[in-house]
């Protein structure tokens, strides 16, 4: 730097050689009034390009090294992170592929692999009660047949050997037991059909006043014997679209559930009415109603409210699910509650013609 009188004041002296890499620095004149100059120079002469280039690829390279290096442990950290969970889930899968189906494996987070988790225990949850079902129903299949079986073996064998007379009424008991057989296996194969969806429909229109004056007339015998008064309401509804047997067969199943569980002098409505699109029947008995705890079971198969009641008094244990079953292939529905006056009250909703 220097001052108006020439004089330098600060820095050292630059050899004019060294200027010829500068960059010039000129005013709005075109006056040079300064250089632009890095130390060593940018020249070919002082050979500093080929130093800052090397620089620059030794700073490249190490950076390039620094990287891989926190990539590779990066990928490590994040493959152990997703390895430990797939591990364990895989473990489960395999114990429950052995039968083993209470595994679960630990839920924690909200990202894909914890909905991975999620679908895993709700899927062997789904598969541990389909499992427990079955078993159970296989044992209230095996108590069903052994019952009749064992009362008609029985009947016969005293028969045979003489402690009870060969009569018509003896012999009616064991054919009484048959018959109790009969129902039961038609009621498994109906369930089984409908179940794989092929259990046939005669789909059609079906005047659904006629059909229920004719199910409740089957029932009055029964009504007047127990003073139960059973009666019809209905509306002026469209007939509705379905198989008139499998509505009679659904019918028929509500009115027997229905005079079963109500006392004596009772009542029992079954009621029509039009809703958009849709025809619903009501069946409400004055009975005691469900209970609370059985209303979530009371169309599952074989379930009883009440244990104590005999086989003879309840019938097969599989009406309501067939039911239920059956409404839905017709593209219905049916569902159970509790009158707020008192009373279980059955809802049948069938698609008007």
């Amino acid at each position: 730097v220097y001052d108006t009188a020439e004089l330098q004041t600060v820095g050292t002296l630059i050899p004019v050689k060294e200027l010829v890499d500068a960059v010039r620095i000129n005013n709005l004149r075109g006056k040079v009034i300064g250089y632009l100059w890095t130390e060593g120079g940018l020249g070919a002469n002082s050979g500093s390009g080929e130093r800052l280039i090397q620089r620059l690829n030794d700073i490249s390279l190490l950076a390039g090294g620094v990287a891989l290096v926190i990539a590779v442990i990066l990928a490590l950290l994040m493959g152990s992170w997703l390895a430990v969970p797939l591990q364990k889930l895989e473990q489960a899968a395999k114990r429950m592929s052995k039968g083993d189906l209470t595994q679960r494996v630990t839920v924690s987070g909200n990202d894909e692999l914890a909905a991975l988790g999620q679908s895993f225990n709700q899927m062997a949850a789904s598969l541990q009660d389909s499992e427990q079902r079955r078993q159970a129903m296989t044992a209230d299949i095996a108590h069903e047949l052994r019952t009749p079986l064992a009362v008609q073996r029985a009947q016969l064998e005293a028969m045979q050997d003489g402690i009870y007379p060969l009569t018509v009424g003896n012999l009616q008991i064991a054919l009484d037991q048959n018959g109790t057989l009969s129902r039961l296996v038609e009621d498994l194969r109906t369930l089984a059909l409908a179940d794989a969806r092929e259990l046939h429909l005669e789909r059609g229109s079906v005047d659904l006043r006629r059909l229920a004056n004719d199910v409740l007339g089957r029932f009055q015998p029964v009504g007047l014997e127990r003073s139960i008064s059973i009666t019809l309401e209905a509306q002026d509804c469209p007939k509705v679209l379905g198989d008139e047997l499998r509505i009679e067969q659904i019918l028929n199943n509500l009115l027997a559930n229905a005079v079963r569980h109500t006392p004596q002098d009772g009542t029992i409505l079954i009621a029509i009415a039009c809703k958009t699109n849709l025809v619903e029947t009501i069946v409400h008995d004055s009975g005691p109603g469900i209970a609370e705890s059985a209303l979530p079971h009371i169309f599952e198969r074989f379930y009883r409210a009440d244990r104590s009641r005999s086989r003879e008094e309840g019938g097969t244990g599989l009406g309501l699910a067939i039911a239920r079953q059956l409404a839905e292939l017709m593209g219905g529905t049916l569902t159970a509650a509790n009158h707020p006056h008192g009373g279980a009250i059955f809802t049948l909703v069938l698609p008007a013609a």
